[in-house]
């Protein structure tokens, strides 16, 4: 019998099909701080959360790709996940597997959200593809005095503007440091309703 993976937040009612919000934590965090994080969230709108851990804790490690597509698979098995509405949201070093991985598996995810990504080699590199959908991209980010992931995130959502492949929304926030995803108050209810829009 297949279980639940670790770190997964169910709703109470199971009657019928719940969006699935796949949230990957920055460097030196795991799944169960997004848990945390996504959670009032999770219970007022009725969210399927699966929070996967990097195996070395910054997404680097070789097995990250197939374990997070293992429990992604395994979570829409076990639960009643509406497969229209699966979004992926990343916050610094998770930002750009949310971005990464997103973009590889956009025939099933709705939408992505990044916030304060950092960078990384390849991140302005997705090839476009003829023939697809814009993928809608939501980036939050602080200005330019206050958060490291400023450079990356506008220069992310300039970069994908002109991108056929997706749809880029940026919001800089005033006075917002790259950690305050954890401590502004309002900011996962910003990030979702952006997410619950999209739908495939």
């Amino acid at each position: 019998m297949t279980t639940i993976p670790n770190d997964t937040f169910v709703p109470q009612d199971l009657s019928t099909a719940h969006p699935l919000l796949v949230p990957f934590h920055g460097g030196g965090r795991d799944g169960a701080s997004q848990i945390e994080l996504w959670k009032p969230v999770a219970e007022r709108e009725k969210l399927i959360v699966s929070a996967p851990t990097s195996a070395n804790g910054s997404w680097f490690s070789p097995t990250d790709f197939d374990n997070v597509i293992a429990q992604v698979r395994t979570t829409t098995t076990c639960l009643p996940v509406d497969m229209k509405r699966v979004y992926f949201f990343g916050h610094s070093l998770g930002a750009v597997r949310a971005l990464d991985w997103g973009y590889a598996n956009r025939h099933f995810v709705a939408a992505i959200a990044l916030h304060s990504p950092s960078m990384a080699s390849g991140i302005f590199q997705l090839k476009a593809e003829s023939g697809t959908r814009r993928l809608p991209m939501g980036v939050w980010v602080g200005d330019e005095n206050c958060d490291p992931g400023w450079h990356c995130g506008s220069t992310l959502a300039f970069s994908y503007k002109e991108h056929p492949n997706f749809s880029v929304d940026l919001r800089i926030i005033p006075k917002h440091y790259h950690n305050d995803i954890y401590t502004r108050p309002g900011l996962t209810d910003e990030i979702w309703s952006f997410l619950k829009q999209c739908t495939l």
